[in-house]
């Protein structure tokens, strides 16, 4: 860690006023939040979140690169594998977080080229920033294409045709969930005494959330909806937050006690399982 660039004086005002921000968030809410409200503030809170504050996040010159960025190669071979399923469906595209708009542009450009470009490209995206550089991007790219775009910050009433969401899922924000002796528990922040850190605490789930925890794990094969008094593990599920309403059950993994007191991990699933995606 001692690696790591000090962030700049602006940088660490944003970081100290987010703090803040977060601090007031558990106070209000009674001195505990979920590890979802917490990921919702870090990322997306108003001009304080990571995604929303205007600092560069994306490319050479931010914190991450992803495949659009490094060549237009995987928009191109995206849009290709597309053609049938546009030729099935409504002729809309819907992206969920497109960062700086590159995927997009090279999906309406390849698109137009093979003669199937879609009558909408909906880009769902929550950060005013972001928005603004998708747009640049867009005109920059694929000028003759920008009118086709539409930007929502919150679901439609229907999703219909092709949905987007390249390396987004890590960027929503979920519930942690903790098993212990068979029993759910939910993970989060608590305040500390006076002016001491925020720390993670973790406390029986409520009787909804546990429900849902219990489903998600039948769904997914994991022994019925009752987890045995000997498993223990972490998990996630739902995202409640970021697109204001869609709900996607998503376990990421669990692991069993042995009697010896040795875990191993028992189930693992990265993604969404089909049938238990809603919205």
């Amino acid at each position: 860690m001692d690696s790591l660039p000090v962030p700049d004086a602006d940088a660490l005002q944003v970081s100290d006023a987010l703090q803040a921000r977060i601090r007031s968030l558990v106070q209000t809410a009674g001195g505990w939040i979920g590890f979802d409200h917490f990921m919702q503030a870090a990322l997306y809170e108003p001009a304080l979140g990571y995604y929303v504050a205007g600092a560069r996040r994306f490319g050479s010159g931010g914190d991450f690169v992803t495949a659009p960025e490094l060549t237009p190669l995987f928009g191109h071979c995206l849009a290709s594998a597309s053609l049938d399923w546009l030729a099935q469906l409504a002729p809309v595209v819907t992206e969920f977080g497109a960062g700086t708009g590159q995927l997009a542009a090279q999906m309406l450009n390849a698109l137009e080229r093979l003669g199937s470009p879609p009558e909408q490209y909906r880009i769902i995206e929550v950060s005013p920033a972001l928005r603004e550089q998708q747009r640049h991007t867009l005109e920059l790219m694929c000028p003759g294409m920008v009118r086709r775009v539409q930007w929502l910050d919150a679901l439609p009433p229907r999703l219909d045709g092709l949905i987007l969401a390249n390396e987004v899922l890590d960027a929503m924000p979920v519930r942690l969930f903790e098993i212990h002796d068979g029993a759910i528990h939910e993970r989060g922040l608590m305040r500390g005494e006076d002016n001491a850190p925020l720390v993670w605490q973790t406390r029986l789930a409520d009787a909804a959330f546990s429900a849902r925890v219990r489903r998600a794990l039948a769904a997914a094969g994991w022994g019925g909806a009752d987890p045995s008094p000997a498993t223990t593990g972490t998990g996630s599920i739902t995202i409640p937050c970021v697109t204001r309403g869609c709900r996607t059950s998503r376990c990421t993994s669990i692991s069993r006690r042995w009697p010896d007191g040795r875990t191993a991990p028992a189930w693992r699933r990265w993604g969404t399982p089909r049938r238990r995606t809603f919205c």
